[in-house]
């Protein structure tokens, strides 16, 4: 057996070779290994207990897909000697969805234990989508985020203490909880659209600085490239939004655009533009001002993405059909704003900084 891991090999060879050596290792009671999924040992809201009780569960499994091992001998080689927290531990898999069993099922008369569809599993769902949004984040802000302050944000939200579990400040317990009641959630875009969001806010609050990543059309996207076959929809709000709301949704719309709260500079400037150009607002057309509004929404790639303003008014497949077919978007926008001039202003800096340059050079064309 060569010793010196990793030296010529690959780890996963060698810890193969290490869990079935009788050579190096004179006295062995057990020689077999399990695949243990990053999914289990990264999941939140799993114990160390839990995970380790799982994986020694998948161990006896193998082939047959389930196991009958006592409480006395789990808790032997977990090296415990009460089978008390073994008995925990076993019942809180069992609510959390990932074991089953019947009581009696092995030849000793002990449980017969098999493990749940774990595809299904709300915790490992929302434990796994947590990581692909934080990933997502420091893919494009690497260098320019705190580390220590994204990781605790987030713990901040998904390992509440255990007396804050289930209350209506644990929000990723209601996600949790949502994807119980209702399993098709699951195939859902308005539910990681919601949670992104959700968790966006306090990270940008966290770190003092915006993050511009568009969840809908990331998750949209997504969606549309990998599952076909799964049927958006696009307008009406599922229930999740009458458990959690939108953290956005209270504030300004420039804190949408820019990702933070504005500061008394800010304010000061945003006044500054509101009276410089108030009179040259109220001459444009309604066109115009629709036309303007658009163009802040203009993301990064060059197009316009008006998809912030239209969840759940009912109206994105519209925009969507319009956008695709190089349809007029413009009445749909008009649909949703009730006075257009205003709804100008309430944009903030962004949009009348946008809007200031738009001037400038329509002036300058006439």
């Amino acid at each position: 057996m060569n010793t010196d891991f990793a030296k010529n090999t690959s780890i996963a060879y060698e810890l193969v070779n290490f869990s079935r050596d009788k050579e190096q290792l004179k006295m062995v009671s057990n020689t077999g290994f399990v695949i243990t999924p990053q999914k289990i040992i990264r999941c939140f809201r799993l114990s160390d207990t839990e995970k380790v009780l799982l994986i020694d569960l998948l161990s006896y499994m193998g082939a047959t897909g389930y196991a009958f091992p006592s409480h006395g001998h789990l808790a032997f080689r977990l090296g415990k000697k009460s089978t008390a927290s073994i008995k925990n531990t076993l019942a809180s898999l069992k609510e959390k969805g990932f074991i089953r069993w019947v009581t009696g099922g092995g030849d000793l008369g002990t449980n017969h234990y098999e493990i749940n569809n774990l595809y299904y599993n709300p915790y490992i769902i929302m434990s796994e989508f947590t990581h692909y949004v934080i990933d997502q984040i420091l893919d494009k802000y690497r260098g320019k985020i705190s580390y220590d302050i994204l990781y605790s944000t987030v713990l901040d939200i998904v390992q509440k203490p255990q007396n804050s579990i289930n209350s209506e400040e644990d929000v990723y317990g209601i996600f949790i909880n949502y994807l119980f009641e209702y399993p098709n959630a699951r195939d859902s875009y308005q539910t990681y659209y919601l949670y992104a969001s959700t968790l966006t806010y306090h990270i940008e609050r966290a770190a003092n600085m915006g993050i511009n990543i568009s969840w809908f059309d990331h998750i949209t996207d997504h969606f549309e490239k990998n599952f076909p076959h799964i049927k958006l929809n696009y307008e009406t709000e599922e229930p999740i939004y009458q458990m959690v709301k939108n953290p956005y949704d209270d504030q300004p719309i420039v804190v949408k655009l820019v990702g933070r709260e504005l500061n008394d500079e800010d304010y000061e400037q945003w006044r500054e533009y509101r009276q410089q150009l108030k009179e040259e607002v109220y001459k444009l057309t309604e066109e115009e001002v629709l036309k303007t509004i658009a163009e802040v929404f203009r993301d990064e790639t060059g197009e316009i993405d008006l998809s912030p303003l239209l969840v759940g008014t009912g109206y994105v497949s519209e925009y969507v059909e319009a956008m695709e077919t190089g349809g007029d978007y413009l009445p749909i926008l008009k649909k949703v704003l009730d006075d257009p001039y205003k709804f100008l202003f309430l944009l903030g800096v962004v949009g009348l900084v946008k809007l200031d340059q738009i001037l400038k050079n329509k002036n300058s064309n006439e």
